[in-house]
């Protein structure tokens, strides 16, 4: 249920002491027998004074009430159901609950391979139960824990903390498992799942320690014999557990491959929206001379890079990409800002025309004039890492994966291509300009992305006090020698320039480049002068009668993807086509076409031709067919 982030989550607010009372009696009620009854310190434990409660929207549709710790934040229950009333709907403890009062629920265990499987969201099958109650209904709630085989022969067997919450899906019973097939518990939360997320992540994020498991009990069936070769897994490394097991059906929504799937508008907004909420948090405030701000420059710089770095971990690089603006629920980028400010997270101007007025709907780029950093959201937004962290320390790590994905570089069949500028050796100005901005340690001296020379002008500008005070959207280039000469010098320009002007002036006086990195290890990283656009052409000859497709550009792909090169793909395209290809250099263009080579295919191929570029990993994007 809380695989993914709920669609949305209202603004938290205190019980009445009333309501809080009748909840407090509601859970009491609901803790069993005398064994497991919540005393009065237990139940003040997981249902305080000063509890807070939120509705709430999963991302599949299902609504509730989430009950918060008033310190913490972390969710104690989940009440499921459309009704508002705190004796309505289904009570649910969350694991944040169940960590302080484990024997609340009954439980049922599962070896140490399971766990990480019911973390993805799957549902617990009957083959994966070991232990299970004597007596229990069918849709009563359980918790499933990890069983914990004896290192020694004479140890105790224990049980983990609970590491999941659902409901039985089957009454169970003394052999009631035994010879059937199918579902015995449907989660509804599981640990590090979205839910858990948005809690403090228990102290130091270590788990409570389990309890031992006395043999012979009579709270638990032992379904089938207990096999001495059981491996415990350590919690800590349940991440990098098993992801598929014969023993588990997958959820309903887990039927296609995690490669396959693909965000709803909605989640994509939720995504881009997070960003933002966790640059406000966790970065240091903007100073008032950074602003008015182009949105452009906003989005890429304090938006994208700010992704949850969870999505690297997706199976299908290309997922990522699918995380942008194309694929939200916005038209336009001033949609999605729009959306912001009526929420109060920014405030926007439009932005002025060359004429000085302020542009209609249609006309100039809006601007971003300030942003709330105290805004409810704000504060109560949990962090998390973020794609610009991960890269960061994956180029500490000498890691494969430059910095094209926080700064909107293409990703395509595990490949990052990001567009690069680079400060010519003989431009001493541009050098000091950018002296205090540290390189990309695994990229080539002297290299930046667009944001990242965005990023450095601006706060540039701000420390040498350049923004015009009349017009903040100005900046006094003549005040500065060093910006002045790194826009050219000379009596060509302006005492004021706009920033993007700037910008775009800085940017037009340094080298373009093109860097390639794949995202298999060992693989070659390319940096290249020209785009890396692979050229597919057909040409008449013989009168219009007889037609050749020729193909150029697969070098730089064949040293990030191999098995492109030109030699192997004549031959695999000789195979396909069933017609004569040929491999040759390509003559005139001096430096720029040297080692290239052309692929010569009879007929008209070139659909044939994209067709198994893409399969191989070129994104279309990538290909030009003229």
């Amino acid at each position: 249920m809380f695989k993914k982030p709920p669609q949305s989550i209202k603004p938290a607010t205190p019980l009445r002491s009333s309501d809080r009372r009748k909840l407090r009696g509601r859970i009491v009620d609901s803790s069993g027998g005398d064994a497991t009854k919540l005393s009065s310190e237990d139940a003040d434990a997981v249902c305080p004074d000063g509890l807070m409660a939120a509705k709430f929207v999963a991302h599949a549709g299902e609504s509730g009430t989430l009950y918060l710790d008033p310190t913490t934040n972390d969710p104690l229950w989940i009440s499921l159901g459309k009704g508002g009333g705190v004796m309505d709907g289904e009570l649910v403890p969350t694991l944040y609950t169940l960590f302080k009062r484990p024997n609340l629920l009954p439980w049922v265990s599962t070896p140490s391979a399971v766990i990480p499987v019911l973390v993805g969201g799957a549902d617990l099958m009957i083959p994966g139960v070991i232990h299970h109650p004597e007596s229990l209904g069918e849709r009563q709630l359980l918790t499933v824990r990890q069983y914990i085989h004896p290192e020694e022969k004479g140890d105790a067997v224990r049980i983990s903390a609970p590491l999941a919450v659902g409901r039985a899906a089957l009454t169970f019973g003394p052999n009631a498992l035994e010879g059937k097939k199918g579902k015995a518990v449907l989660v509804i939360h599981t640990w590090k799942d979205a839910l858990w997320g948005l809690g403090s992540s228990w102290p130091d994020g270590k788990m409570p320690e389990g309890s031992a498991l006395v043999k012979g009990g009579s709270e638990v069936e032992v379904n089938g014999s207990d096999e001495e070769g059981e491996n415990d897994l350590d919690l800590g490394d349940v991440d990098s557990g098993v992801k598929e097991l014969s023993i588990l059906d997958p959820a309903p929504d887990e039927e296609k491959s995690l490669a396959a799937q693909t965000r709803s508008p909605q989640d994509v907004s939720t995504l881009l929206r997070s960003a933002l909420l966790q640059f406000l948090s966790t970065q240091p405030p903007l100073q008032p001379a950074s602003f008015p701000i182009p949105a452009t420059t906003f989005y890429t710089s304090y938006i994208l890079p700010f992704r949850p770095a969870a999505l690297l971990a997706e199976p299908d690089p290309t997922l990522l990409r699918s995380i942008d603006l194309k694929h939200s629920s916005h038209k336009s980028l001033s949609q999605f800002l729009k959306s912001l400010q009526k929420e109060g997270l920014i405030k926007l101007k439009p932005a002025p025309s060359q004429g000085g007025k302020k542009s209609s709907g249609g006309g100039g780029e809006v601007l971003i004039v300030s942003v709330d950093k105290a805004h409810k959201d704000v504060v109560g937004h949990r962090a998390f890492g973020t794609v610009r962290d991960w890269e960061e320390k994956a180029a500490k790590r000498g890691g494969s994966v430059g910095g094209g994905a926080a700064a909107g570089g293409e990703v395509g069949g595990g490949v990052v291509v990001t567009e690069l500028y680079k400060v010519s050796g003989g431009s001493g100005a541009l050098t000091e300009l950018f002296e205090s901005l540290t390189p990309h340690p695994t990229r080539p001296p002297g290299t930046y992305t667009l944001p990242e020379i965005k990023a450095h002008i601006m706060s540039y500008i701000d420390a040498k006090n350049l923004v015009n005070a009349n017009e903040r959207g100005w900046v006094n280039v003549g005040e500065d020698a060093v910006l002045c000469a790194a826009l050219g010098g000379g009596n060509t320009i302006p005492e004021f320039m706009k920033r993007e002007e700037v910008i775009t002036k800085v940017v037009g006086r340094m080298a373009g480049l093109w860097e390639m990195v794949s995202g298999v290890e060992g693989r070659e990283r390319v940096v290249r002068k020209t785009r890396p656009t692979i050229h597919i052409t057909t040409k008449a000859h013989h009168g219009g009668r007889k037609h050749t497709t020729y193909v150029t550009g697969l070098e730089p792909w064949d040293a990030v993807l191999r098995g492109l090169g030109a030699e192997n793909m004549g031959e695999e395209w000789r195979r396909v086509c069933a017609g004569a290809t040929s491999v040759q250099p390509v003559t005139g263009g001096g430096e720029a076409t040297k080692g290239t080579m052309e692929v010569s295919v009879q007929g008209k191929q070139s659909k044939v031709v994209m067709e198994s570029l893409v399969k191989k990993g070129v994104p279309k994007k990538w290909i030009q067919v003229g």
